[in-house]
């Protein structure tokens, strides 16, 4: 049986910060066109 709970560990930090990433994105996108 595998342990999927470190796995889940890093998909998890991946999501959270690709969505860091794209608020940040975002946030530059407002003020680029603000």
């Amino acid at each position: 049986m595998i342990d999927l709970k470190p796995i889940i560990q890093v998909a998890k930090e991946t999501v959270e910060t690709e969505a860091k990433a794209i608020q940040h994105l975002a946030t530059l996108i407002d003020e680029e066109f603000a």
